[in-house]
């Protein structure tokens, strides 16, 4: 079976013979990075004020005056769907579903970097359901509008 050699030392099985020798020293290949839909920070895990003021308002605020029927499960379950719906139609390129869902600010940055994206990088954006095994809500905020609608 052939055997990957590195100076001469046999380290693992290779589909392939190769030898080093130390004049033949690799040039170090510089990483391409992966572009950027947009310039927000990378976040992996909740911040411990972020995660109290979140139960505060989701259990004392929203769920208690705003929205009686609002929990956070339900809450993130619909996040993750949303997710998995927007990042399925960015990988096609399709900008048009995307309107109403994303902001028009926010969908314009994305078409612009969306440009410097290869196919792979596109068809990378794709997320499953199933590839998420631990989400959270970063920041949860209310927004009011100046519009007041009384009923009658």
């Amino acid at each position: 079976m052939p055997r990957l050699h590195c100076l001469n030392q046999v380290i693992c099985r290779a589909g392939r013979v190769s030898r080093s020798t130390e004049q033949d020293t690799p040039q170090p290949q510089p990483q391409k990075s992966t572009p950027q839909l947009m310039d927000f920070p990378w976040v992996v895990w909740p911040s411990l004020w972020h995660t109290i003021r979140n139960w505060i308002f989701a259990n004392l605020l929203i769920h208690r005056y705003l929205d009686q029927e609002f929990d956070m499960t339900s809450f993130k379950k619909g996040a993750i769907q949303a997710l998995v719906h927007v990042s399925d139609e960015l990988s096609k390129g399709n900008f048009e579903a995307l309107e109403g869902l994303v902001t028009q600010p926010s969908l314009d940055e994305i078409k612009n970097n969306f440009a410097q994206f290869s196919l792979k990088e596109r068809l990378d954006l794709v997320v499953e359901k199933e590839d998420i095994f631990f989400s959270f809500p970063y920041q949860i905020g209310m927004m009011f509008t100046n519009e007041v609608k009384y009923k009658v």
